[in-house]
């Protein structure tokens, strides 16, 4: 269920905190559907019958340098799936220390009473969460196509508009944190 729900596919790499039985079935199934697979694990007869049974790579997790080690084996790019079935607050940070940029974090393990909140509100209920930080420039720029096609204005969004000349104006309306967006606007130039 956990690769299900994590949008498995064909050719992601993927890492599996905690090699448990659940863990170590994740490990199985994702290796046996072609997948580049690294379960970490505290315990080495864990990490051994992953290696034995999953045929994955493994790394001891409780050295201070797991995610370094992860890291250094993908060339820098983290993992498109990680299945975090530790259960423990250790765990689930090192499943989103291992993550690649976009990539989809299960979480199925419960164990410790830091983990009150993810039990509840999050595994239990079977939640996506998704994190958004900022459009690179093409993704921009397709946002901004298809508000034109299907003619929408942003305007009403705007509540402040300063030319660049005052600048620090507009900087200390965004500090504020104000309602709206701020726009800065350059002189128009003759080309």
């Amino acid at each position: 269920l956990a690769l299900k729900r994590a949008g498995f596919g064909l050719g992601d790499r993927v890492a599996v905190v905690g090699l448990g039985p659940v863990g170590v079935a994740a490990a199985h199934f994702a290796n046996l559907m072609g997948a580049q697979v690294t379960g970490l694990d505290l315990v080495g007869a864990r990490r051994e019958f992953a290696a034995q049974v999953a045929g994955c790579a493994t790394i001891d997790a409780g050295t201070r340098h797991a995610a370094a080690e992860f890291l250094d084996a993908t060339g820098g790019d983290g993992a498109d799936v990680v299945v975090e079935s530790s259960g423990s607050a250790k765990g689930r940070a090192l499943a989103l220390d291992i993550a690649a940029v976009g990539a989809r974090v299960v979480c199925v393990g419960f164990a410790d009473s830091e983990n009150v909140i993810v039990q509840a509100s999050i595994i239990q209920k079977q939640l996506d969460l998704r994190g958004a930080w900022m459009f690179p420039l093409p993704d921009l720029q397709d946002m901004l196509d298809d508000i034109a096609a299907r003619q929408w204005s942003v305007a009403p969004l705007v509540t402040g508009r300063y030319d660049i000349e005052h600048a620090a104006d507009a900087w200390a309306t965004f500090d504020r944190g104000g309602p709206g967006k701020t726009v800065l606007s350059w002189p128009e130039t003759a080309s």
